[in-house]
């Protein structure tokens, strides 16, 4: 390493400091753009993720039922599909090349759904009337059918799903990896998410204040034209993401201060690995195991607690986009501000305690959290009469709970959850490190989600009947999601010490070579 680059290592700060701005005035010019680059990627991420379930579950014959039959049969495949085509463009484009090839088709998608799918959408789509004349017919598949017969809502909600796993998972955090070090991670990272989530509360806004501007004619809301902003939105911040990568590349990581490639340069360069060799390199290694294993523990928890929760404001929204679309949005403004809060917090944790205290803490919130929503929904009539004594309606404070559940949960996975297990992809060699994360991100996160949805689709089936009727089997999963979720962090963390130790071995080595 440079002196230079040895020092940025371990810069000295007031503990004032340390707390609210820990970066050296000449990091600036890469933490900031790094931060927006994030800001963007979450801010689309933010108003994609409102608008997916408004589409699919208010569509008619639909349902949040819907949603896990989604996850099962259409995104897991579109993930394995990703994975494989994005293997395939790795040895074909160098990085940025693959990182704009890999963005742009999210944009065109979206805004083309916006202006001229979506309006067009009786031309495209199978009569509804076939829908509800299916589900009678069939109904332990009612859920199953509102796939085809809302099959651009279904497209809309697969790359909205996708978007995180692919440009945040594996375009941003894959970007922030290569350049960054493990003594700097533990200051930028929970810089970056404390500026991005500042844009999660600006997406929740937006949305608020898209779904309820009425149109100068009718005087009524129109969903149509909410789609109009909020696809207009994606695309514009899409093309600033893709302008502040061009920009990070062409003028700030050429400079060795910021990005010094030989610090991590292997004494002799390893051949790109296929696509079997990948998936064998993957599951073959213990320690991607457990990052796995994370992964798809928080993908399952989330989504089992979310689908019961999103049913409950459907209820509250009584079935209009714009009120449900609103409802979200106001949602993601307290996850920004929380979040924000919680990085603040969490920046703190990840410097005085260890990596175990901070990747135990988001499964913590969860089991709090997730266990209180649970335990309402569960002895729903018991507590009735204690609620309304107290002036609220059961359906309210069930929401309520819900939303509480999904904000606290969101906001330790943005602060604590996002930060280690991205700080334990660090001391990986340059190829597991890109394809291994390719794989746990995009494929891993979708099993987990997926695996969620498993389980809700085949208890539909075999109850035959909604998403209220399942929740006692739900809520045991999830508890013993997180017991598996605890033991994947306490396995990670052995192995995670023991490639810092061999990393910095290796930067001491190369130094002195």
């Amino acid at each position: 390493m440079t002196e230079v680059s040895q020092q940025a290592a371990k810069p000295q700060f007031s503990k004032l400091r340390a707390m609210l701005w820990p970066i050296e005035g000449w990091e600036c010019k890469k933490v900031i753009p790094m931060a927006l680059m994030m800001a963007g990627v979450l801010f689309n991420y933010s108003m994609l993720r409102g608008t997916k379930d408004t589409l699919v579950v208010t569509a008619a014959g639909s349902g949040v039922e819907v949603i896990s039959y989604l996850k099962l049969g259409v995104v897991l495949p579109m993930a394995i599909l990703f994975l494989i085509l994005y293997t395939k463009m790795s040895n074909l484009l160098q990085k940025k090349s693959l990182f704009y090839a890999t963005l742009v088709p999210f944009l065109l998608f979206f805004v083309a759904f916006a202006f001229y799918l979506y309006p067009n959408r009786e031309i495209f789509q199978p009569d509804v009337e076939n829908l509800f004349a299916m589900q009678e017919a069939f109904p332990r598949f009612k859920w199953i059918f509102p796939i085809y017969y809302h099959w651009l809502s279904s497209a809309f909600y697969v790359l909205s799903e996708l978007w995180g796993s692919v440009v945040l998972s594996l375009l941003f955090w894959q970007f922030a990896n290569d350049v960054t070090r493990v003594s700097e991670s533990k200051r930028f990272y929970a810089f970056f998410g404390m500026i991005a989530n500042a844009f999660v509360f600006l997406a929740g806004y937006l949305l608020e204040v898209f779904s309820k501007m009425q149109d100068s004619v009718s005087g009524q809301t129109d969903f149509g034209q909410t789609l109009h902003y909020i696809c207009s939105c994606v695309g514009v911040v899409g093309l600033l993401i893709a302008a502040v990568y061009w920009w990070l590349n062409k003028y700030v990581l050429t400079d060795v201060r910021y990005y010094e490639a030989a610090a991590v340069k292997k004494k002799k360069s390893k051949q790109k690995l296929s696509m079997g060799e990948s998936f064998k390199y993957l599951f073959t290694s213990k320690y991607l195991g457990f990052i796995a294993m994370l992964v798809i523990c928080y993908g399952i928890s989330i989504n089992l607690i979310e689908v019961t929760w999103k049913h409950q404001l459907k209820l509250v929204a009584d079935g209009d986009p714009n009120k449900f679309n609103a409802q979200m949005g106001g949602v993601l403004k307290y996850i920004g501000l929380v979040t924000m809060v919680f990085m603040l917090i969490g920046a703190n944790i990840l410097r005085k305690f260890s990596w175990l205290v901070s990747a135990s803490i988001t499964p913590f919130i969860f089991l709090v959290t997730g266990g209180l929503f649970f335990a309402f929904i569960l002895f729903y009539d018991a507590l009735t009469p204690f609620i309304v004594a107290l002036g609220f309606t059961p359906l309210a404070m069930a929401a309520w709970l819900g939303t509480t559940q999904n904000i606290f949960s969101k906001g330790t996975k943005y602060s604590l959850f996002d930060p280690t297990k991205e700080m334990s992809y660090i001391p990986l060699d340059e190829e597991l490190r890109g394809k291994g994360k390719a794989a746990v991100d995009v494929v891993g996160g979708r099993l987990g989600k997926s695996g969620g949805a498993l389980i809700q689709a085949v208890l539909l089936i075999v109850i035959s009947g909604g998403q209220m009727d399942i929740v006692p089997y739900i809520a045991g999963v999830v508890f013993l999601t997180l017991f598996i979720w605890f033991r994947a962090i306490k396995g990670l963390n052995v192995g995670f010490k023991q490639k810092v130790a061999e990393r910095e071995a290796e930067e001491k080595q190369a130094a002195q070579s």
